[in-house]
């Protein structure tokens, strides 16, 4: 009786365990729990635009990028004729310190993506 007692007890913790839900990428569909980064006019949009696209930890949707708070890095090949293109493998990239709830632009300086905040 204490052996089936004890294996009911183990299931049933078990099973609490594997039911509960993680959280994952679900933040991604709430503006206060994610990030919004768009891209600068005249750039080319992040794949998926007018499409929705999800990568695990993003999601692409209507030329914008949703993510998780906290610091990213972002690679973006910004169009036009660059030195670092002569480079093999190499895709400039920016790092940011991406606040819940904001909105971002990526935009383009001397070839170099670069953040800043949206107000």
């Amino acid at each position: 009786m204490k052996l089936i007692f004890g294996l009911l007890a183990f299931s049933l913790a078990l099973s609490g365990c594997a039911s509960t839900p993680d959280a994952g990428d679900l933040p991604l569909q709430s503006p206060a729990a994610s990030v919004s980064i768009s891209v600068a006019d005249g750039l080319p949009a992040f794949p998926g635009s007018g499409y929705y696209l999800a990568v695990p930890g993003y999601i692409f949707v209507a030329g914008r990028m949703v993510t998780h708070p906290g610091t990213r890095r972002i690679s973006y090949a910004c169009p036009g004729e660059w030195k670092w293109q002569q480079l093999t493998h190499f895709t400039p990239s920016v790092e940011h310190e991406f606040v819940a709830g904001h909105a971002y632009e990526l935009y383009c300086d001397g070839g170099y993506p670069k953040i800043r905040e949206l107000l």
